[in-house]
């Protein structure tokens, strides 16, 4: 056998070829244990492939000078790898990065649902705080309800005797009552009515109290003021919860009731409370009291300061 001699730059590019197809098979064995692969241009090796051409007139020149190869940087993610790691379904489940496979750039989208959300929550809990709903219902109600043309009515007769901001047109207004309760149509039957006056600046108020049920010690106390602040009507302050009040012991006539109430309309709560404090004053043994203040208000009566609430509340 005769041996043929290589040039050394030949036998160069031979070694080099080998160590990349070495590193080939080492990174295909890395893979398959698991290993995490970043593409990403890297001199791993540095060798040029055997050149099969050669130029006329001597060696392929820059044999010496080996090119750069782009491999993958092979770069080990755990010790040791799960069990059923080295399968091709679990190899396919690698985490690859952004741009070389279906589905990627899902850090974006995931940022942008996650925002969505927040923002879906925010608005579902500015909704609840303002419209409050009630999700939990009692029984319904089975009793005597009010009639709504009567509380209508009392309203405006009340607004028509003109304001009820100062002592003489407070008592107007509290005459009128008087006059709902006693010869009227808001209370029949047994009747037990108290006039509270007491002083306040050099002149006369007084209440109107309205005694229920049994004369026992405890007692519950429903109120609402009658007089305004200012020369306004006061339909809904607190026009409303003195009608709501008159309809009240329209309803309780003649009900046995377990316990004494006191049904209260109340004159200057405008002016410092002075009307309720002088009830105050006078009762003991109260278990409860209920203010009526501001119950309601007509039809398109009402301004929003934002036009989206017309939505969520009547007019």
């Amino acid at each position: 056998m005769k041996l043929i001699p290589q040039h050394g730059g030949e036998r160069r590019a031979r070694l080099h070829r080998h160590a990349a197809i070495h590193a080939v098979h080492l990174q295909r064995d890395l893979h398959g244990a698991g290993s995490k692969l970043l593409r990403a241009p890297a001199r791993l090796l540095s060798f040029r492939p055997f050149q099969q051409h050669r130029r006329r007139g001597g060696e392929s020149r820059s044999l010496d000078k080996p090119a750069p190869a782009q491999l993958p940087l092979v770069r080990h993610a755990r010790a040791s790898a799960k069990p059923g790691s080295h399968t091709p379904a679990a190899r396919g489940r690698e985490r690859r990065p952004r741009g070389d496979f279906p589905g990627a750039g899902d850090g974006p989208v995931k940022i942008a649902i996650a925002l969505a959300l927040l923002v879906a929550f925010a608005l579902a809990a500015l909704v609840a705080a303002v419209v409050q709903p009630v999700f939990r219902r009692g029984p319904a109600w089975r009793g005597p309800r009010a009639d709504p043309g009567r509380l209508s009515g009392l309203v405006h007769a009340l607004v028509a005797l003109g304001p009820r901001n100062d002592a003489p047109g407070q008592s107007r207004a509290a005459d009128w009552i008087r006059g709902q309760i006693v010869g009227g149509t808001a209370f029949h039957g047994e009747r037990r009515l108290e006039e509270q006056r007491y002083v306040a600046n050099g002149e006369s108020f007084r209440n109107l109290v309205v005694h229920l049920g049994p004369q026992t010690h405890d007692r519950i106390v429903i109120g609402a003021h009658y007089d305004v602040r200012g020369p306004y009507a006061g339909a809904d302050d607190n026009a409303s919860g003195t009608a709501a009040l008159l309809e009240l012991a329209r309803i309780l006539r003649g009900a046995q009731l377990a316990i004494g109430v006191d049904l209260a309309f109340y004159s200057n709560e405008e002016y410092g409370l002075l009307g309720s404090a002088a009830h105050a004053e006078s009762v003991r043994g109260v278990r409860a009291m209920i203010s009526l203040e501001m119950l309601g208000c007509f039809d398109q009566t009402q301004q929003f300061p934002f036009a989206a609430l017309r939505l969520l509340y009547p007019s």
